[in-house]
C-alpha cells in the first residue's frame, strides 16, 4: 500500500508539473487564432466558419445522378440496393429510439478543479505578474482527468437521489446492485490471491462450444456447468462497460469437434481464489462465483456508503460500471468540451476565495483573466513625468510588449542602459501595482474605467 500511495503522488506530482509548463509555454491558447476566446466566451462554437463554409462547398458540388430538363436532380428509384444505405436506416433510427426512450437519472453532473492541481495553478498564478485566460485555464483542467473532479447531486425540484460511493477508489453507481457489480469487478483480486491450478479435463458428451465473439476466447459448452460462472466472469474482468444482456448477445455457439477438445484442454488448468486473511466464513481454495458471493455477502457492506451527493475523480467517473451515470459524464463532458462553464464558474469562486483576482478585457463582452494583482487605475496627471509617459504610450498603444515600450520611449539605446533600466523599473513597479496588466504572451495593458475592464487592443 505504501507504494501505491508514493506511485498516487508521484503520479499527481507529475500531472501537475505538466500544468504549469503549460502555463509557461502556454500550448493550448498560443495556437489558437486572436480572438477566439472572446468568442467563445460569447457562446459561439469554435469552427463554425469551417462548417458553414463546408456546408455551402456541398450545396455547390455537383450530384450525380438523373436530372430533369432544367438541370435538376430527380429521384431515381432504381438505385442499386448494393450500397446499403437504406437497409441500415431502420436499424440506425431503432438503436436511436431505444437510445432516447431510456429513462434518465435525475441526477445532475457538474465538473470542478481538483484541490492539489488548483493550488498548484493559484501558486503559479500568485508567482507571475502576468494576468491567463480564465477559460484556458478551465480547458488546462478539463484536458488532464487526474487534477479534475465530478459532483453528483440530485436535481432542484426533484425527491432525494440515493447514489452509492466506493469506499477504495470513490466510484459511484446510481443502485446497490451496480455498486456490488462494481466491487467484483474492481476490488476482487483486493482480497483475494488468483491463482491457476492442474485438474482433470471436463468429462462428457459436448456437441458444440461457447466463444466470447468480441476476445474470441473459448468458454464453455452451453450444457455445462461452468457456463454461466464463466460468462459472468468474463464480463465482469473484461467488458463491465456493456451490459451483461448485451455481451450474451456477443457469445457465438460453435460446432467444431476441434473446437470442443481445445475447450478441454484448455479447463485442464482452473482459477482458483483464495482470501488474503482468512476466515471462518470461507476456507481453502473456491471458484470465482463463490468468491463473488463471499465479497457480495460479507464483505461489501463496509465497503461502499449511501449517499444523496458524492464527489468522485474524473478519471473513475470516465470508467463507472454504472452506464447510466456513465452516460450523464459523458454528456456533462461534451457539453463542458464546448464551453467549460460550470468549470469557469468553479475557478471564478475558487480564485476569488484565494485572494486572486478576475476581470474583464476586450470589445464587447470581453472575457476573463485572473493576475496576482488587481487591475487598479491610475491617473496619469497625477505621477511623474517618467512614470506618465509609459502610462500615456500604453494608453495610445495597447497590447505593445517591453521591447516595443523601449523603443518608443528610449530609440536608439540597448536594454543594459541606465535609461532602459530606469523605465523598466518604472513598468514594473506599474504591473506590480496593478496600474499596467501584463498579459500571459507578454502585451501590456492599463485599467480604464474601474477595476473590472481593462483596454486592449482589438
Amino acid at each position: 500500500m505504501q507504494d501505491g500511495s508514493e506511485k498516487a503522488v508521484d503520479q499527481k506530482t507529475s500531472v501537475t508539473e505538466d500544468m504549469i509548463l503549460d502555463l509557461n509555454f502556454v500550448p493550448q491558447w498560443a495556437r489558437r487564432e486572436p480572438g477566439s476566446h472572446i468568442q467563445e466566451e460569447r457562446g459561439r462554437k469554435p469552427g463554425r466558419r469551417d462548417q458553414d463554409a463546408n456546408r455551402d462547398a456541398r450545396r455547390k458540388r455537383p450530384q450525380g445522378g438523373p436530372r430533369d430538363r432544367r438541370g435538376r436532380g430527380v429521384r431515381d428509384d432504381r438505385r442499386s440496393p448494393s450500397r446499403g444505405r437504406d437497409d441500415r436506416r431502420p436499424q440506425r433510427d431503432a438503436r436511436e429510439r431505444v437510445r432516447r426512450d431510456e429513462p434518465r437519472l435525475p441526477v445532475e453532473v457538474k465538473l470542478f478543479p481538483e484541490q492539489h492541481g488548483l493550488s498548484t495553478i493559484v501558486k503559479k498564478v500568485a508567482t507571475s505578474r502576468r494576468a491567463y485566460p480564465l477559460v484556458d485555464i478551465a480547458y488546462l483542467f478539463l484536458g488532464n482527468s487526474e487534477v479534475c473532479s465530478v459532483k453528483f447531486e440530485g436535481r432542484n425540484g426533484t425527491a432525494p437521489l440515493n447514489l452509492f460511493q466506493c469506499q477504495l477508489c470513490r466510484g459511484v453507481a446510481s443502485d446497490q446492485e451496480s455498486m456490488l457489480v462494481h466491487l467484483v469487478s474492481r476490488h476482487l483480486d483486493e482480497f483475494f490471491t488468483v491463482e491457476e491450478t492442474e485438474v482433470d479435463a471436463p468429462t462428457g458428451n459436448f456437441v458444440c462450444v461457447a466463444r466470447c465473439g468480441l476476445s474470441g476466447e473459448l468458454l464453455a459448452p452451453p450444457n455445462h456447468h461452468s457456463y454461466d460462472d464463466r460468462v459472468r466472469e468474463m464480463h465482469r474482468n473484461r467488458f463491465s462497460h456493456m451490459s451483461e444482456s448485451a455481451y450474451r448477445s456477443r457469445i457465438e455457439t460453435l460446432r467444431d469437434d476441434a473446437l470442443v477438445e481445445d475447450w478441454r484442454e484448455a479447463s485442464r488448468k482452473r482459477t482458483v481464489y483464495t482470501l488474503k486473511e482468512p476466515n471462518a466464513e470461507l476456507e481453502g481454495p473456491v471458484s470465482y462465483a463463490e468468491a463473488e458471493q463471499f465479497l457480495r455477502q460479507h464483505l461489501s457492506k463496509k465497503l461502499y456508503r449511501k449517499t444523496h451527493r458524492a464527489v468522485a475523480p474524473l478519471h473513475i467517473c470516465r470508467e463507472l460500471d454504472d452506464l447510466k451515470l456513465r452516460r450523464c459524464v459523458d454528456e456533462a463532458l461534451r457539453r463542458e468540451q464546448q464551453f467549460p462553464l460550470s468549470l469557469l464558474f468553479s475557478l471564478r469562486s475558487a480564485f476569488k476565495h484565494m485572494h486572486l483576482h478576475v476581470f474583464k478585457a476586450g470589445q464587447g463582452k470581453g472575457m476573463n483573466f485572473v493576475t496576482a494583482h488587481k487591475p487598479t487605475p491610475l491617473d496619469p496627471a497625477h505621477v511623474v513625468e517618467d512614470i506618465r509617459e509609459v502610462l500615456r504610450h500604453l494608453c495610445d498603444h495597447p497590447g505593445c510588449k517591453h521591447h516595443d515600450v523601449l523603443e518608443a520611449l528610449r530609440p536608439g539605446k540597448t536594454r543594459e542602459s541606465p535609461e532602459c533600466r530606469a523605465l523598466l523599473s518604472h513598468l514594473s513597479w506599474l504591473i506590480e501595482r496593478g496600474h499596467v496588466i501584463e498579459f500571459f504572451d507578454g502585451t501590456l495593458a492599463v485599467p480604464l474605467g474601474g477595476a473590472t475592464r481593462v483596454k486592449t487592443q482589438s
